[in-house]
């Protein structure tokens, strides 16, 4: 088998996120801070930032956005190598948050992803290449959402990291404005989960894929799929996973504060990814996974406040790790 030269390789978008210095309509916001965004390159950050080398595949905007991304991914020690820089006529991906009054983390999400470079990814030799060489690959179900030729690419991946040994590890991530309907949504991504090795999805989408409105019925409908080691994200009611028949639980760790929920899911799935690819049992895992959620929570950021080795310590988890 080839050496793995990365831990975790990743497809998708990468937008970049407007977030406004305010609450309000955005009607009479005009004051706006320029963020990265995206599930995917989220994970990313957050397993590079655990000491887990990552890497993304994409395409961005041959402007200063498309630049940005890039440059701000490789400050962050990802792999930027199969990120392409598109026809400059193809725009960047753009979202645009609207900070509602009232309870901290209420927002609203606008994109802008029409036509946008990642929006239709044809699949090349070097990506297969580049995704049998990780020891995980990371896809949700964003990506496929965007364009037949997406799910295309994304189909051949994983046949790539079957073929590999890899890890194929899957995030529905629903988004309802590129699915539109519940009904879409399950038969493109309950295909896409049965072929994965852990299924890492959260409350609502497990309602919505699967009809289960419990962990134990969840990881039995899984089951059936043919997946036998899945996590279900629950919020501020913990978490709980399945591996091999056995069950698990943690508590929600608590947050600093809640100022955006956006980017929690990716959080907990670049925590426990992590903590798996470290060697880690399933419990210390989910710990981990709980932790790095509650820190991004009291960010107005998706990914700025994911933590390092260092605060992850704090766990109890080892100063160093046998790679």
């Amino acid at each position: 088998m080839a050496r793995k030269s990365l831990g975790v390789v990743s497809i998708g978008d990468c937008p970049v996120a407007m977030t406004p210095r305010r609450d309000g309509s955005l009607t009479f916001v005009d004051d706006y801070r320029r963020m990265l965004a995206g599930a995917e390159l989220n994970v990313c950050i957050g397993c590079a930032r655990l000491q887990i080398s990552a890497g993304m595949i994409s395409r961005v905007s041959d402007d200063p956005f498309g630049w940005y991304v890039v440059r701000s991914l490789r400050a962050e020690g990802v792999d930027v190598s199969h990120i392409a820089t598109d026809d400059p006529r193809r725009p960047a991906a753009l979202l645009f948050k609207e900070r509602l009054p009232g309870a901290a983390g209420n927002f609203r999400v606008y994109y802008h992803r029409r036509d946008a470079a990642a929006c239709k990814v044809e699949f090349t030799d070097g990506m297969a290449s580049y995704v049998s060489r990780a020891r995980a690959f990371l896809y949700t179900g964003i990506f496929p959402a965007l364009s037949a030729v997406n799910h295309r690419t994304l189909l051949r991946l994983l046949d790539a990291a079957k073929a590999a040994g890899v890890m194929r590890v899957f995030d529905p991530n629903i988004r309802m404005k590129l699915l539109r309907t519940p009904a879409r949504a399950r038969r493109l991504l309950r295909p896409l989960a049965a072929q994965a090795d852990l299924v890492l999805l959260g409350e609502a989408e497990a309602e919505m894929l699967y009809g289960a409105a419990d962990a134990e019925a969840l990881f039995a409908r899984l089951a059936q799929d043919g997946v036998t080691h899945a996590a279900l994200k629950r919020g501020d009611a913990g978490a709980q996973a399945v591996r091999d028949g056995r069950q698990f639980e943690v508590p929600a760790h608590p947050a600093p504060a809640v100022v955006d929920t956006c980017g929690a899911g990716d959080a907990f799935n670049a925590g426990y990814l992590s903590a798996l690819l470290h060697g880690f049992a399933t419990k210390p895992a989910l710990r981990l996974a709980a932790y790095c959620a509650a820190q991004v929570v009291a960010s107005e950021s998706d990914n700025e406040a994911l933590p390092s080795w260092n605060d992850a310590r704090a766990l109890g988890m080892p100063p160093k790790i046998a790679r």
